[in-house]
């Protein structure tokens, strides 16, 4: 021992030694376990990430034993302006209170996990009927607002579900069907749909096809349909609807809905409006300018109501064209509208303002309520073709149809029909009083060139334009459709059917 030292020194010194290396002991522990836990846990939510996730359903699929394995992928839809609204702070109270109301699920065995983002993940022991119940009870925990600092949230969910374990499935297989499923539910708007491996036979394919969506856009693939809008009151074409399709160079010609649902998740749905726009706005100056007065309408999605720059982009393509704006209709749907209530109304009157008409897309079948349409500056509902189709033998769709007639009557709106594929059903219109009526029965949508040749078959759109009171007595007369006159061999519209 040293001189001058005590024992009693040397022991606290020791004492005071030891102390310290069991302290840094002890703080290396817990960091290590803080790094074990951020390496399979999610830091906002306190639930298994993405990583332990995959570990519980490689886990499960080993000990299926021939046992259904059910995974569930779930997103909220229109997150971002969730964001938007009430901040990023907000935004993650959302998430956390996601995970609070998925932690009271009850079942034996099951996972909640969160997968990142907005999106959670869901494992449980469960066949195709009970995979389904699950999502309904997972949709009913998640239908709820969210309080959100005093402002009540309504949350839309979308989920898709995967079956595996029986049929020798890996759990990256597993997981990305279940991914599959999550955009078709979201797609149709159906809340919750399950991967049916006879549906999806070309995943693969699809993933390729929504890559060459850009470059189709650039080399000008897509090309325009246009369906005719028939007045119910003169009996004459006023307008058409503007529908897309894509003329591959080795598939054929696509259904928009091959790749627009592409669009929507890749960022293209914008440059695909603009691509819509641009050649609907030329191809009704066109028409105009050989004395073919009808309108144009254009379905826009919420990706482009949300944007503030879409009212100047739409101005500038009508003053390049050279049309007047009340020639152009916008056509929107319910659900598009109330995913940001208040941007969408921004845009919509700078539209509105400026002449273009606002119509209401498949009506009936979204959620908005009707104090708020009144405040949105609209010209004209669209009857859902769901109801139109079966109104002369569904008593219910019939009331449905009658009451949006009546309700477009009283605020002032011109009611569109869609899906009339019948004389029963275009007469039952005339009787309620529709305005407008569209559908096979009087016409499937065709090419421009076609349309034109049909309406207006001895004006070709290289002559000059005829303006003359003979030249539009003459248009309107060949412009007559079969709603007042018995089709005759060679009826122009008679031939769209």
């Amino acid at each position: 021992m040293a001189a001058g030292s005590s024992p009693l020194a040397g022991s606290l010194e020791l004492a005071l030694a030891l102390f310290l290396l069991l302290l840094v002991v002890h703080q290396v522990r817990r960091r290590l376990q803080k790094l074990a836990r951020l390496a399979y846990f999610d830091e906002l939510t306190g639930l298994p990430n993405r990583t332990r996730f995959k570990r519980e359903v490689e886990r499960a699929l080993a000990g299926a034993s021939g046992r259904d394995i059910t995974v569930l992928r779930l997103d909220l839809d229109r997150f971002r302006q969730i964001n938007d609204t009430v901040g990023h702070g907000g935004g993650d109270e959302v998430l956390r209170s996601v995970a609070t109301r998925l932690a009271t699920l009850e079942a034996s065995g099951l996972v909640v996990a969160r997968l990142g983002g907005d999106e959670f993940g869901i494992l449980a022991r469960a066949d195709g009927d009970s995979a389904f119940a699950l999502g309904r009870s997972v949709l009913d925990r998640l239908k709820r607002p969210f309080d959100v600092g005093g402002i009540p949230l309504a949350v839309e969910t979308s989920i898709g579900g995967a079956i595996g374990g029986a049929r020798g499935e890996d759990a990256e297989t597993l997981i990305r069907h279940a991914d599959t499923a999550r955009y078709d539910a979201k797609d149709r708007r159906a809340g919750i749909a399950i991967y049916d491996p006879h549906s999806h036979p070309s995943d693969a394919c699809r993933l390729a096809l929504g890559g060459e969506l850009g470059r189709a856009l650039e080399a000008e693939e897509l090309v325009l349909f246009y369906q005719p809008k028939i007045s119910l009151s003169s009996g004459r074409v006023i307008g058409v609807e503007t529908l897309v399709r894509w003329q591959h160079p080795v598939r054929g010609l696509l259904p928009p809905s091959e790749f627009v649902p592409f669009a929507q998740r890749t960022g293209l749905i914008r440059p695909l409006s603009r691509y819509l726009l641009e050649r609907a706005i030329r191809q009704c100056s066109v028409w105009q300018t050989a004395a073919i007065e009808i309108d144009v309408a254009v379905n826009l999605t919420m990706h482009d109501l949300v944007d503030p720059g879409l009212p100047t982009e739409v101005a500038l393509l009508l003053a390049e064209a050279g049309l007047p704006p009340e020639r152009l209709e916008l056509e929107i749907t319910e659900s598009s509208i109330m995913g940001d209530p208040f941007r969408v109304r921004q845009v919509l009157l700078r539209l509105s303002g400026m002449g273009v008409r606002i119509a209401i897309d498949d009506f009936g079948t979204g959620y908005s309520s009707l104090g708020f349409l009144k405040q949105l500056p609209v010209d004209a509902l669209k009857i859902d073709r769901s109801f139109v189709m079966s109104m002369a033998t569904d008593a219910n769709d019939a009331t449905i149809v009658r009451s949006t007639i009546d309700l477009g009557r009283n605020l002032g709106l011109t009611v569109v029909a869609e899906g009339v594929e019948t004389a029963e059903t275009l007469e039952r219109l005339k009787e309620l009083g529709c305005d407008v009526a569209q559908g096979y029965f009087m016409g499937r949508p065709a090419p421009a060139e076609e349309l034109t040749g049909l309406l207006f078959a001895d004006t070709p759109l290289t002559r000059p334009a005829r303006r003359g009171p003979r030249a539009l007595v003459a248009k309107t007369e060949r412009l007559r459709p079969v709603l007042e006159f018995p089709a005759k061999p060679g009826d122009p519209l008679k031939l769209l059917r």
